[in-house]
Order: structure tokens, then C-alpha cells, then sequence
């Protein structure tokens, strides 16, 4: 298969053919149609990220958008090593690939995903959403977006927080 392969920590990936991947228990075959360019995608791509010190070459790309083998649009997140999102094809573990709606575009579905999961963990981590969320500061409006699985539909919903010191503080669509 088609790949952008990084040969060696520091260089840039260049365009070249790649062994396919193949199937394995709890796994996926992807077929990539948008793969994202996010920071963890560059840093592992340079050689700079743990998880990749020193095992070259490999593909970059950590997520991404694709057909899954039984013809469903999928998002899928860190490939197996020495796989990424930015070939042809890639192999994940099968809990890492959640269906996409089919009026999601793939490029779209790429490219909010890990910006979208950093945005929530920042909200939850840094800004103590949950808390302000307990002492009622913050409140959700209807149901809160469940935690997307893999026999769900990625980001089925769109939510907003607004937030403030009076009542009316809510979570809209």
C-alpha cells in the first residue's frame, strides 16, 4: 500500500509503499479516507513522542476517518504501531473505532475528534467542570452526551456550556 513513511527520528515522511497490514484478533482494517494533523500526530512523526522512540520507520498519523470492512464510516484512534492514519490502510484495535453518521463528512469527523477530546478533557481536568457541574453552577440541559463507545455514533449531538453565576447557567444544543 500507498504510505507516508518516516524513516528516522527527524525526518520528514516521504511518499513510498509500505507493507499492508493485516488482520488480527480484536482488531480492524481500516481503509483511511482523512487522516488529521494534530500536535501528538507531529511529535510522534518527528520521533519525539515516547510511545515511538527509536521504532522506525513508521507511519504517522494517530487518528482518523475511514470505511471500516463491513462498508461503515468509521473514526478510528491510535493505530497499531508500526500503522497510522496517513496510508492507505490501517489496523486498530476494534475499541478504538466508533461509527461516524453518514452526513458527517470524513475529513470533518478527522479533524474534530482530537481537538474535540482535548477540549473536554481541559473542561474536566483543568476548569473542574464536574465540580461546578455538583455544586450546581453549571448545569446540564436534557441529557448529557454519553461517552461515545464503539457501538455508538460519533458526536451524535452538538452541545454548548454556558456558564455564570446566576440560574440559568446550562449546557444548550
Amino acid at each position: 500500500m500507498k504510505a507516508a513513511i518516516v524513516m528516522a527520528a527527524g525526518e520528514a515522511p516521504s511518499y513510498g509503499d509500505f507493507t499492508d497490514p493485516v488482520h488480527a484478533p480484536g482488531k480492524s482494517l481500516i481503509r483511511v479516507t482523512a487522516a488529521s494533523i494534530s500536535q501528538i500526530a507531529r511529535s510522534r512523526a518527528a520521533g519525539r513522542h515516547y510511545r515511538d522512540a527509536g521504532n522506525f520507520p513508521v507511519i504517522p498519523g494517530v487518528d482518523g476517518a475511514g470505511v471500516a470492512e463491513d462498508g461503515q464510516p468509521v473514526y478510528f484512534f491510535l493505530p497499531d504501531h508500526p500503522y497510522g492514519a496517513m496510508a492507505e490502510m490501517t489496523r486498530v484495535a476494534s475499541s478504538q473505532v466508533v461509527r461516524i453518521p453518514d452526513a458527517l463528512d470524513p475529513a470533518s469527523a478527522a479533524a474534530m475528534a482530537v481537538p474535540g477530546m482535548s477540549s473536554w478533557a481541559a473542561l474536566v481536568d483543568r476548569a473542574r467542570l464536574q465540580q461546578l457541574m455538583d455544586s450546581g453552577q453549571i448545569r446540564w440541559s436534557g441529557q448529557p452526551p454519553e461517552q461515545p463507545s464503539n457501538e455508538g455514533i460519533l458526536f451524535p449531538e452538538t452541545y454548548r456550556i454556558e456558564a455564570g453565576a446566576d440560574e440559568e447557567a446550562v449546557l444548550r444544543k
